[in-house]
């Protein structure tokens, strides 16, 4: 059963890969349909070709011949070059956008059906952008940051076990667990300290009960000693009254 990241990762991949083809058909289209050259359509063209050997490279590549690791620092480069890169081929087409029907030989639309192919690339290119700004965002608070802050820098440059599509790592939950408990040490180190006073206070509980102990020993050591002193005592007393009842008879 997939996990939820797996699921997440799926998703997000492939409907940017879909959306990838169909915006080459329709750049591949506008350039066959529009006489004079448009570097818009051109650029995004390249984009999404460029889109289509990043994802060969992500969907076959890195599970088959890498054995599901990548290098993070080459997937967080590659999805914020493509983040910033369909956001400027959006901008462009926005910029100098035509509407239909109006004859704009600029933009090659004397054709209504090439501007609405012209406007459906552009409705194309935002979601794209939004597709990408999502996955890198995912990719950043979810594996990247949380892999600099457990391992450094430097780690980011080897392999590292992602799911399919790159977005998320799939490092051992051993792993996870100490990657996120970094983030509560003061908490650890308290509570070790405080298993550490306890553990003090049960050794010292019971040379308490032997001083206790003692106590009563010697208590109960005390008690018999007073009990010769009380019979001696009687004794003297008893001993005293005879010498009473001389004196008394010698009267």
């Amino acid at each position: 059963m997939l996990s939820v990241k797996e699921n997440v990762s799926i998703t997000i991949r492939v409907f940017e890969t879909v959306f990838a083809i169909i915006l080459i058909g329709l750049t591949a289209s506008n350039i066959e349909r529009i006489d004079d050259y448009v570097a818009r359509i051109t650029y995004s063209l390249v984009i999404n070709v460029l889109d289509m050997i990043y994802f060969s490279y992500y969907g076959f590549f890195v599970p088959v011949a890498m054995n599901g690791e990548t290098p993070s620092f080459l997937i967080l480069l590659c999805d914020f070059n493509f983040f910033v890169l369909y956001l400027a081929s959006w901008g462009s087409y926005a910029a100098n956008f035509p509407t239909c029907g109006d004859g704009n030989v600029n933009w090659g639309t004397t054709s209504e059906s090439t501007c609405q192919i012209y406007q459906t690339t552009m409705a194309l290119t935002i979601v794209q952008w939004v597709l990408y700004a999502l996955d890198f965002s995912l990719f950043l608070g979810y594996s990247y940051v949380p892999e600099v802050v457990r391992y450094g820098i430097f780690h980011c440059f080897g392999l590292s076990p992602f799911y399919w599509g790159s977005i998320f790592t799939n490092f051992p939950p051993r792993t996870r667990r100490r990657c996120f408990g970094l983030f509560w040490r003061k908490a650890d180190s308290a509570l070790s300290s405080k298993k550490a006073t306890d553990m003090e206070e049960n050794r010292a509980r019971p040379s308490q009960r032997v001083v206790s102990n003692e106590a009563g020993v010697s208590e109960a050591n005390n008690e018999p000693n007073n009990e010769p002193v009380g019979d001696s005592q009687e004794v003297v007393n008893s001993a005293e009254t005879p010498k009473t009842t001389e004196a008394t008879a010698a009267v």
